[in-house]
């Protein structure tokens, strides 16, 4: 079907920038459609799924999201620019990139597509090296902006997490204090805060070196963090201060986690490995 050079060309033109095999999601009425943008992308690294209508496809990216959504645009049910506009509504960061396939001279559904969100277009009849190369760019631009939402939630989960003990930080903590102080109000609920301080830190710090107090100070982050809620909140508050916020939790509800420090003064700290 294609001559040498070409079928170099296309074999360039696959998924190997992302992580595993790509997943593409080709919807269109017509079995043919489908089937044909099926054969024209299989063998490049490509896991093809096809749905028959714009319904199917919705219940098939709620269900597992593909890396690419190939979608025709005139389909029974649910048209193209109607599953374009939910896909792009998602209240999430998953990128997924949408081209739109239409007749030639749609002029307006092109327009409309790109305007709800669309990535790319594709009129039909389609050349085969177009599609690859339009599907290897989509899936580049998928590539790259995965990347970028990584990265941003690494910043974002590093600019609330405390550097040494990996607790919150004392910037989340006065947010998550704020929260807690605003929904105990509403619903008239008990709250509790406790004030964990090592004494004699300093001294500590003096007799035994600073890498000591910072294996003190993990190791009591973790018993803390061991003797509390999944919904309960332990911060870093200051060098050696730590606070736990304890929501739905009356005074006597707290003395279990109040008594921890009692634990700390038996665990030996030196038999605990650095990390």
């Amino acid at each position: 079907m294609f001559g040498v050079g070409a079928r170099r060309a296309l074999g360039e033109m696959d998924g190997g920038e992302m992580e595993g095999q790509p997943k593409i999601l080709v919807v269109d009425d017509d079995r043919s459609m489908r089937n044909l943008v099926k054969e024209t992308l299989e063998g490049l690294g490509f896991v093809i799924e096809t749905a028959n209508d714009g319904v199917e496809a919705v219940e098939k990216i709620r269900a597992a999201p593909p890396d690419l959504l190939i979608l025709d645009v005139m389909m029974p049910k649910m048209n193209g620019l109607e599953v374009c506009r939910i896909v792009k509504s998602f209240a999430d960061d998953n990128f997924i990139p949408i081209i739109l396939v239409s007749v030639k001279d749609d002029i307006g559904s092109k327009v409309t597509g790109l305007k709800l969100g669309a990535d790319d277009y594709l009129a039909k009849p389609y050349n085969p090296l177009e599609l690859r190369a339009r599907v290897a760019s989509m899936l580049r631009i998928k590539s790259l902006q995965d990347k970028v939402n990584s990265k941003r939630k690494q910043l974002e989960a590093l600019s609330v997490t405390d550097d040494l003990t990996g607790l919150c930080n004392h910037r989340a903590m006065h947010q998550r204090l704020k929260d807690e102080f605003l929904r105990a109000q509403r619903y008239n609920d008990p709250l509790s805060i406790l004030l964990v301080d090592i004494d004699h830190f300093k001294v500590i710090n003096d007799n035994h070196g600073q890498l000591f107090g910072d294996l003190v100070l993990t190791e009591l982050a973790k018993l803390i963090s061991g003797a509390v809620r999944e919904t309960d909140s332990v911060a870093r508050y200051g060098g050696e201060e730590f606070l736990v916020i304890l929501p739905q939790t009356h005074f006597s509800g707290c003395l279990p986690v109040a008594g921890s420090p009692e634990t700390l003064r038996h665990h030996n700290v030196r038999q605990s490995p650095f990390r």
